[in-house]
């Protein structure tokens, strides 16, 4: 058994608590690389400890699995401190946005709230935090900066980015980028209400359809264009998923034109996670671009592709991933503008 299917396992035994039959021999420097580079590292260590707390006398291996366990231990705690770091940094820049700009809330979005959902939030990595102050945007840029914070990106975009004790964030002034089939999913998102995240005065996500949607058209991008769908993002989509009724979601799936991109990645959720997640299939997609889809996480494409930052490069993935646009409610020559647009006006999405 290679090392991906191991981390596999792991995750479906931290998920669904499957007895998991790991082979006599693994890898385990190479497991514990990959779980690493998908961000599961975490959850393999969850999967890892049930496994080991089921019927620990029946796993041969089990004097290795201890010592690796051991191991995994002190980086998760490492993981445990960072995200505690990212928790009270979002306090700090919630309560001073309601105290100073009388704002009355701020819609956290994307990895931070999802963090909620796995069987240990702290153990699910986040790179940054992503806020949503819609037409407060402007606002809060300016605040920053008179406090000498540094403000990245246009400010007329989707999002502006600034960094706080070494604590990434994106301010987003819309929730989905401006391409015409977004405008009216944007508009849906913008007509929700919020609700509240326990334990965090000031701080609110989009309800569990709008949330479910928002990360869905996320996730489309993440898969069409970067190559950057990971282990994480699937295990993600599969938890997501069990927060809303099936009928309701796949009628407003349907009427957004993601049904496609929905069957893909729920497929996919379901191949790793094992999750009962079939009912909020719509159609189904071709066995063939599920295995395509899913070699593309094995491969870690997104770890080649991470630093293209120059334009003709970004332009030709953007090509070698043309059959991708099949499954995503972007036309393909719309992306292909928006990123002539990007380079030549320097305009983003």
């Amino acid at each position: 058994m290679d090392s991906f299917s191991v981390i596999v396992l792991l995750i479906q035994a931290a998920m669904q608590n499957e007895h998991a039959e790991l082979p006599s021999e693994v890898d385990w420097q190479e497991v514990f690389r990959l779980s690493n580079v998908q961000g599961v590292n975490g959850l393999c260590l969850e999967g890892m400890n049930r496994i080991l707390t089921r019927k620990p006398e029946q796993h041969e291996n089990r004097d290795e699995l201890w010592l690796q366990r051991m191991r995994w231990m002190g980086i998760t705690m490492k993981l445990e401190q960072t995200t505690l770091q990212h928790y009270e940094m979002l306090h700090v820049l919630v309560d001073g946005m309601c105290a100073e700009l009388g704002i009355d809330h701020v819609v956290i979005m994307k990895g931070f709230t999802i963090s909620r959902l796995w069987p240990n939030p702290k153990l699910r990595p986040c790179c940054d935090i992503d806020i949503y102050t819609g037409s407060n945007h402007r606002r809060v840029d300016d605040w920053l900066s008179s406090k000498g914070v540094r403000i990245e990106g246009n400010r007329n975009g989707k999002h502006t980015a600034f960094t706080l004790n070494g604590v990434h964030f994106e301010n987003h002034r819309q929730y989905l980028g401006g391409m015409k089939a977004m405008l009216p999913i944007n508009d849906y998102l913008d007509s929700l209400d919020p609700i509240e995240i326990m334990g965090m005065p000031g701080a609110k996500q989009l309800p569990p359809l709008g949330n479910c949607i928002f990360n869905l058209c996320h996730l489309a991008t993440h898969f069409q264009e970067y190559e950057s769908l990971t282990l994480r993002h699937i295990v993600d989509w599969a938890l997501l998923l069990k927060t809303v009724q099936p009928e309701e979601y796949k009628s407003l799936v349907v009427s957004f034109d993601l049904a496609l991109v929905n069957d893909l990645l729920t497929a996919l959720a379901i191949q790793v996670t094992h999750a009962n997640l079939s009912e909020y299939i719509v159609n189904g997609v071709p066995e063939r671009d599920v295995n395509r889809a899913f070699g593309d996480i094995v491969s870690c494409k997104k770890h080649r592709t991470a630093t293209l930052k120059d334009w003709p490069s970004n332009f030709l993935l953007i090509f070698r991933n043309h059959w991708k646009y099949h499954y995503s409610p972007n036309s393909f020559s719309e992306r292909v503008w928006g990123s002539i647009k990007r380079k030549i006006i320097g305009s983003k999405d």
